[in-house]
């Protein structure tokens, strides 16, 4: 069940694409996807440096410390990877996965021009 187990990013994903963070078959599917969210949340403003995973050593207070509230940046990483990974064959889970990728998309940008992720 996803919870605080763990501060590994990967394993975070995993559990929310409901993989078993013991289940290492498709890491290396899920970090390529990561990795380009990464870039993704780069080009939005977040960690000006860029980021990267290999495995599930690198936590979230790696890539932008314990200081700011993760929850749109995770729910980011995990919808996207998810539709990257994944993808809804149901045009309104589709579409109802758009929409939330978008409000979160414009709450990061948001978040990122008041200073909060810099």
């Amino acid at each position: 069940m996803a919870g605080s187990m763990s501060d590994s990013i990967l394993d975070t994903i995993k559990e929310g694409i409901d993989i078993d963070p013991s289940d290492t078959s498709f890491d290396s599917r899920v970090i390529t996807c990561a990795n380009t969210v990464f870039q993704i949340l780069y080009r939005l403003g977040v960690n000006r440096r860029g980021y990267h995973i290999e495995s599930n050593k690198e936590t979230w207070a790696d890539y932008i410390g314990n200081e700011y509230n993760l929850s749109s940046i995770k729910s980011f990483m995990i919808l996207k990877v998810k539709e990257m990974f994944d993808p809804s064959t149901l045009s309104t889970v589709a579409e109802a996965n758009r929409r939330v990728l978008g409000e979160l998309e414009s709450s990061i940008i948001m978040e990122v021009e008041h200073g909060e992720y810099m």
